[in-house]
Order: structure tokens, then C-alpha cells, then sequence
């Protein structure tokens, strides 16, 4: 794990609530508990967690309340991002639909072994750290292609009688480009552009 990840488990069950905090804990996972989801909303804001899993049954008996404030309360626009896993022993076709249309990147039924979920948040982690980095090597790529192309533009304004030292200095700052890009960057880019169209 490249960093250590944030999970919030907002549940009124402590027996839940204590087992998958102990066992979590054990594989390097910070842990965030909640038994409200007020309690769950306050902690978004000063915990951030990468990723909320959400016990379905209180979820449901607020009307998904948590979901919608989350989801599509402009109060929280800078965390309305954060994946919801939403988990029910008891819950309608309905239920399921409700809560994936409202923002909830999932819905597992309950029982839910401990072994299925580390492998869904492991799963779920190694995207997210993919995702990350593919686009950080875009932003990357693009500073420096725009750096080239404004040399270009320099050297396409001056003509035949651009000065020796200025075409000098254009040479060793495309030189100085080239050793900064990183070309693994754009082979991961490459490679997620073709997953795009494969999934």
C-alpha cells in the first residue's frame, strides 16, 4: 500500500463495528467509526476517509439521508467524491437501486465475510492508486509538452534569422525537456487509454 488508507464504518452495530475495526486495523488501515450518520457527516469533513462503508439498514431508516447530503449537498462539494459500500442482510431490489442512484458506488448483502471485503477494498485500492497516478503523469506530460511548444512557437517567430545563441538555448531546453519526461508515464497513460475502451 502506497499510503496508508482512511476507511469510515458508520454502523450502530459495535459488535460490527468492533470487529472490523480490529481486524482492518490488523492490515494497515486507518480506521474512522461512526454510529450516526451525523456523526458519519462530521467526520467526512475532518477525516476525509478514502472510502465509507455504510450499513444499509440505518441508511434506509433515514430515508438515505447520509447519501444525499454527501452525494448532492453543495456543503459537501469537496468530499462528495469519497466512495460510498453500502451492506444490508435485509434489502429490496429497490433498496439497492435507490442507494446506487443516489451516489453509493456499491451494495453488498450481508453476510459478508471478512476475506470478501478486505479482497473488494484491496480491489478497490489498487484502481484508485492507478487512477491517481495515470492522471498525475498526464499533468505531467502536459507541462512539459507545453513547454516545448511554446520553444516552437520562439524559433517558428524568429525565421532563418534567429540568432545562434537563441537556437542554443532552444536546443538544450528541448534536451532538458526530454530528460524530464519520464516515458513510462506515457506507456501507463497509453495503457489506461486502452482499458477505457476494453472495459
Amino acid at each position: 500500500m502506497s499510503a496508508q488508507k482512511k476507511i469510515l464504518i458508520v454502523d450502530d452495530g459495535k459488535e460490527n463495528v468492533s470487529f472490523f475495526n480490529i481486524m482492518l486495523s490488523k492490515y494497515g488501515y486507518e480506521i474512522y467509526c461512526a454510529e450516526t450518520e451525523q456523526a458519519a457527516l462530521e467526520l467526512i469533513r475532518t477525516a476525509a476517509p478514502d472510502i465509507v462503508l455504510l450499513d444499509g439498514a440505518l441508511a434506509q431508516a433515514s430515508d438515505w439521508s447520509f447519501l444525499k447530503r454527501l452525494k448532492h449537498d453543495a456543503g459537501f462539494d469537496a468530499w462528495k467524491d469519497i466512495p460510498v459500500i453500502a451492506f444490508s442482510a435485509s434489502a429490496s431490489i429497490y433498496d439497492k437501486y435507490k442507494a446506487v442512484q443516489l451516489g453509493a458506488l456499491d451494495f453488498i448483502t450481508k453476510p459478508v465475510s471478512f476475506e470478501d471485503m478486505l479482497m473488494r477494498l484491496r480491489l478497490f485500492f489498487e484502481k484508485q492508486d492507478k487512477r491517481k497516478n495515470s492522471a498525475s503523469a498526464e499533468r505531467k506530460l502536459k507541462t512539459l509538452l507545453s513547454g516545448v511548444l511554446s520553444d516552437m512557437d520562439v524559433l517558428a517567430g524568429a525565421g532563418p534569422s534567429c540568432p545562434a545563441d537563441e537556437l542554443k538555448r532552444l536546443k538544450d531546453s528541448y534536451a532538458e525537456k526530454l530528460d524530464e519526461m519520464d516515458f513510462s508515464d506515457v506507456k501507463l497513460l497509453e495503457q489506461n487509454g486502452k482499458k477505457k475502451y476494453t472495459d
